[in-house]
């Protein structure tokens, strides 16, 4: 009975971390304002316009080991500005490959519960929370995100 009561719990939490991810890939209001706290946490960026171009990559949510993982892996010759929608890992390891060298990446949420997430950043490529980040019972090395019983793990790779 302890167990099911476990389980049902878990769902529950899950369901609501779902909820609060957003499924549209239209930019919006708020992402520009993820993409200002970026910037501002940066504060010395290639991105002189008030408002940049930026290329919106959609949330990722993966339970139970079902779902994908992310790969932004194409360099570009100018930096690139990304923002990376909120994504959810539930009981499953998540991969976010962010190997563009003049990637510019801001994440707007990544959530961890019961799970592991790992970031493999390119050695020259930049990456910013555009919220503070928390732990609870969990492994969260850089505050990028929210860790719940869980793992958010940076690993920055191609460095030479």
């Amino acid at each position: 009975m302890k167990n099911f009561i476990q389980l049902r719990s878990l769902f529950l939490i899950t369901l609501l971390f779902i909820q609060m991810i957003p499924t549209a890939q239209a930019k919006d209001e708020s992402d520009s304002s993820a993409i200002q706290s970026c910037l501002a946490y940066w504060g010395k960026h290639p991105f002189h316009s008030k408002e940049p171009a930026y290329r919106v990559v959609s949330s990722k949510v993966k339970v139970l080991g079902i779902g994908k993982s992310m790969s932004d892996d194409q360099p570009t010759d100018q930096p690139d500005l990304v923002l990376i929608k909120p994504s959810v890992t539930v009981l499953s390891k998540a991969e976010f490959n962010l190997l563009n060298p003049n990637g510019w990446y801001c994440l707007k949420g990544q959530v961890s519960v019961l799970g592991k997430s790992e970031v493999k950043l390119h050695c020259k490529a930049h990456l910013a929370s555009s919220r503070d980040g928390a732990t609870v019972l969990g492994s969260n090395a850089d505050d990028h995100g929210v860790a719940v019983l869980g793992s958010i793990q940076i690993t920055k790779v191609d460095c030479k």
